[in-house]
């Protein structure tokens, strides 16, 4: 069921898309609602096949020929994610040592909330406004790579003083 309404809500995105004559949105959507489709090969292969072929069709005359790519590093990034890898990993390393001292779940969530008792200790608002500052800074997507670079250096130190803080409060 959600790879079905995955493939509904991508082609609402499409369509939406091919209505405004978006081109950047147009694109977008079509690849991912082409990329939704490729998931579910393995319940209706032919049928999906039949839509892979006349997406070929529509990529030449709506889509000028665009080839396909990824769309992730294209244009300056995805949505959601930096733009450069350097960015992601620096965002990936900070977000893991946010979850080792505040986690979302534990084993212990079944026999009770001791995970709860684990972030007392680290409740103080200094370590959260440095996680909060840390967490602003990695979601932030830069247009250019000196920004970017810049953005990279700050997260790092931040994510420094983070780990003496948390050293320092165990």
């Amino acid at each position: 069921i959600q790879l079905y309404t995955e493939v509904i809500d991508n082609h609402s995105f499409f369509w939406s898309g091919l209505v405004s004559s978006s081109d950047e949105y147009l694109l977008f959507s079509f690849w991912s609602l082409i990329k939704s489709i490729k998931k579910m090969h393995s319940f209706f292969p032919g049928e999906v096949q039949v839509v892979l072929e006349e997406s070929k069709n529509i990529n030449n005359i709506v889509l000028h020929g665009h080839p396909e790519k990824s769309m992730l590093w294209a244009y300056g990034g995805h949505p959601s994610l930096p733009v450069s890898a350097e960015l992601f990993h620096k965002q990936q390393e900070f977000l893991q040592l946010c979850s080792t001292v505040w986690p979302l779940k534990s084993e212990s969530d079944e026999h009770g909330n001791d995970h709860l008792t684990k972030a007392i200790p680290f409740s103080g608002p200094e370590l959260c406004l440095l996680a909060l500052e840390g967490l602003c800074i990695s979601s932030y997507i830069a247009d250019e790579d000196d920004v970017d670079y810049v953005a990279a250096v700050q997260l790092d130190e931040i994510y420094q003083t983070f780990l003496e803080r948390l050293k320092l409060e165990k």
